[in-house]
């Protein structure tokens, strides 16, 4: 890390510790907590999600919404945190399962198929997603450990020719379907 990034770090360090105290000092129903929840997500701010989560009347939140927000934004430590601690009923699954593929975040995408094993997801799409942007082990995870039939094979070859890493692809797809 070089001294740039050292400094950026430590200001952003300080930023949270400053909210926190900010917070830690106010009445949460003084506090526009969606506009809040949504800066957290956006700067990943897992500490901040947590005292927002554990100071905030749950029915005040949309979490389904504010999921979406982390997941658009990229906030892996918000997601991984709530895919951990809230209830999977209250997150739009199919979303941050799409969007943990996209990112390349196969421990999230392991911890919503754990809590949600009865649940059909949108498969065809977190695949794609997956294979769009190159996430190689996350393609390789959902292959190997979701039943081959709930895969549409037509609709991925089409998704990886989109890749340059076809050959890839296809030989993950066969290993994993037992095609020779």
């Amino acid at each position: 890390m070089d001294a740039t990034d050292q400094k950026t770090e430590h200001v952003n360090e300080t930023k949270i510790q400053l909210l926190m105290q900010i917070l830690k000092k106010s009445d949460p129903k003084m506090i526009h907590i969606f506009k809040l929840l949504a800066e957290t997500c956006k700067k990943d701010w897992v500490d901040i999600f947590k005292w927002i989560f554990g100071s905030v009347d749950h029915v005040c939140l949309n979490i389904g919404e504010v999921m979406n927000i982390a997941c658009r934004d990229g906030a892996f430590n918000i997601i991984k945190w709530s895919l951990e601690n809230i209830d999977i009923q209250l997150l739009d699954a199919d979303n941050v399962t799409v969007e943990s593929s996209g990112f390349g975040w196969v421990e999230c995408v392991v911890l919503i198929q754990k809590h949600c094993h009865r649940y059909v997801f949108d498969v065809q799409a977190s695949i794609v997603e997956a294979c769009t942007y190159d996430r190689l082990h996350v393609a390789e995870w959902r292959l190997q450990n979701l039943n081959y039939q709930l895969f549409d094979l037509p609709l991925l070859l089409q998704a990886w020719r989109r890749t340059e890493w076809m050959e890839r692809y296809f030989s993950l797809a066969c290993k994993t379907f037992s095609i020779s």
